[in-house]
């Protein structure tokens, strides 16, 4: 899916746009915002109203307070005239019980160009949860789960239907779908 504007700061912006109707009508009041030079590098992460912190708290049905974080990296690119489109260099979804430590679980991914030949899954989950295995404990910290893609849709959906945060509307489902299919389709197109 391409995010498209006549300049790099449109383009970003209607990516930002997009999340934001997503989130504010399923999961949280609070915005995204973006931070950093559009056309080079831009920090695209979720903000609260006052914009001092990257988490937001989620009170789920049995698990208590949860925070969660939706980072990505982007940059843009000139594509036509006048035209430019966001790329996704690297994103990080992240679910904590404090946001002073380890997240529980975060879904990490890297474009190719950015990954580099780290030997590692470019998209993988990791994690402070313990994971038992026959001969011992570990932590999810110390592998690369592989996994594919992520899309924020999926990390919404998951935060509602397993951990039973409540949505902020009844059409959630529907919303999500929408989301993903205007995704699927290349309709973010801004002028």
């Amino acid at each position: 899916m391409a995010f498209e504007g006549r300049t790099p700061a449109a383009a970003v912006q209607l990516f930002c746009d997009h999340l934001n109707r997503l989130l504010n009508t399923t999961l949280t009041r609070a915005r995204l915002g973006f931070a950093g030079e559009p056309g080079h590098r831009a920090v695209v992460d979720i903000r609260l109203k006052e914009g001092v912190d990257s988490f937001v708290g989620l009170k789920t049905a049995g698990y208590g307070l949860v925070f969660l974080q939706l980072a990505q990296l982007v940059t843009t690119e000139a594509v036509g005239r006048r035209r430019h489109q966001l790329r996704t260099v690297r994103y990080r979804y992240s679910l904590s019980g404090d946001p002073e430590h380890d997240a529980l679980v975060r879904w990490d991914y890297s474009h190719e160009q950015e990954h580099g030949f780290k030997p590692w899954c470019r998209h993988h989950i990791q994690g402070s949860l313990e994971v038992r295995l026959p001969g011992g404990v570990a932590h999810l910290n110390e592998f690369h789960l592989p996994t594919g893609y992520v899309v924020i849709e999926d990390i919404v959906r998951f935060c509602i239907v397993d951990l039973g945060v409540k949505p902020l509307s009844q059409d959630w489902d529907d919303i999500l779908r929408e989301s993903s299919r205007t995704l699927r389709a290349g309709l973010a197109t801004g002028l």
